[in-house]
């Protein structure tokens, strides 16, 4: 007698078999081929692994996050994978956590930059193709000249900024002796140091021309440029640490440059800080840089004895 079954029945029966085919399957080409068996950015779970973007703490981390947003956004919808902003309290601690490798993505200063290459193996990526440099601004009507800061006080940003090594490489090249002659003040940031000199706190200060000409109009019309630094070819730079895979930094880059120079979006974000392109480092570019490795180098190592 011929046993009858039910269509369903006969359903559940053929999903089973066709759900055992597909485990058979897989089973096989994974043995076949197990590098490929599971993407890059997927993990052992099935989850998908967070891109980590550190940004250096130069504003509050709200205003980070929000003014780099558009470029986060971008590389999370090109990349496919979730991308997370990081920060830390400071440039020392940013700084470790970027020798540390805690971060997949930085965005630095060009010398810490330069540093987290020479020292911690990470690979430069993309830097805006708008060349730095400090400007030297006093209030005073008696101060003309670098030699007129002579017994005055100069404010600076924080010790680690790029400017700040640039201002008193410049003060040295003036036969001036930063931090006793004229004495040094750092303040948090470049308008901070500005601002410095319009109270009365400071009689000058050297900030990054970016910075002075995102003043208010009202203290940069009593602020005169007295002077400049060296320049350099990028205030900052984009790097991939080493765990990342010669693949995964090749899609990043791509995405990086794709979004910031062929795109309507992208050209609105550069534009928003003051940048036309968003270009590749290279080489000799980079090698300039280790004239202010010593002194960065010692500026850590006081700051974390």
């Amino acid at each position: 007698m011929i046993q009858q079954h039910s269509p369903r029945r006969l359903w559940r029966v053929w999903g089973r078999c066709a759900r055992l085919g597909v485990i058979v399957l897989s089973a096989w080409l994974v043995a076949l081929h197990p590098a490929s068996a599971q993407p890059a950015t997927v993990s052992d779970a099935g989850v998908q692994v967070v891109l980590k973007l550190g940004i250096l703490p130069y504003l509050s981390p709200r205003t980070l996050f929000k003014r780099w947003e558009p470029l986060r956004a971008a590389l999370q919808e090109r990349l496919g994978r979730p991308v997370q902003f990081r920060t830390a309290p400071d440039y020392t601690t940013f700084s470790q956590r970027v020798a540390a490798h805690e971060y997949d993505v930085a965005l630095s200063t060009s010398h810490l930059g330069r540093l987290a290459q020479v020292d911690a193996g990470l690979t430069p990526l993309a830097r805006p193709v708008k060349p730095l440099y400090g400007v030297v601004i006093a209030q005073d009507p008696q101060i003309q000249t670098l030699a007129d800061l002579s017994g005055r006080s100069v404010a600076l940003p924080d010790p680690l900024a790029i400017v700040s090594l640039m201002g008193e490489e410049l003060l040295r090249q003036a036969g001036l002796e930063p931090g006793l002659n004229p004495e040094i003040i750092h303040f948090p940031g470049h308008r901070a140091a500005a601002l410095g000199v319009r109270v009365g706190q400071a009689d000058a200060a050297i900030i990054s021309r970016f910075a002075f000409g995102f003043l208010p109009p009202a203290d940069k019309a009593h602020l005169r440029v007295i002077g400049q630094t060296q320049e350099i070819p990028s205030p900052v730079l984009l790097l991939a640490a080493p765990q990342l895979s010669e693949g995964e930094q090749s899609a990043l880059q791509r995405a990086i440059l794709t979004f910031c120079n062929e795109t309507a979006a992208g050209k609105r974000f550069m534009q928003g800080f003051g940048y036309a392109s968003m270009g590749v480092p290279s080489a000799e570019e980079m090698a300039s840089l280790d004239h202010f490795l010593p002194a960065t180098r010692q500026l850590l190592s006081a700051k974390n004895p």
